[in-house]
């Protein structure tokens, strides 16, 4: 593996779920959805994490960057 490559780790159901929900509450257009539709993307991204992780994939992301100071 090169040396540039960042090590990634697997994502944490919670964060997982909160990135599909982030996704599902904007439209095709990229317009925030009705909070109504909002509510429904929230069951919908919980049940989605949760199937993914029964189904045996894994989704991996890169580490968070550190802040300097």
């Amino acid at each position: 593996m090169p040396d540039d490559l960042e090590p990634l780790s697997e994502v944490e159901l919670a964060d997982l779920a909160e990135a599909l929900y982030h996704a599902l509450s904007f439209d095709r257009d990229g317009k925030p959805r009705q909070w109504r539709d909002r509510i429904d993307a929230l069951a919908t991204a919980e049940w989605q994490a949760r199937f993914l992780r029964e189904s045996r994939f894994v989704v991996l992301r890169r580490p968070r960057p550190t802040q300097e100071t």
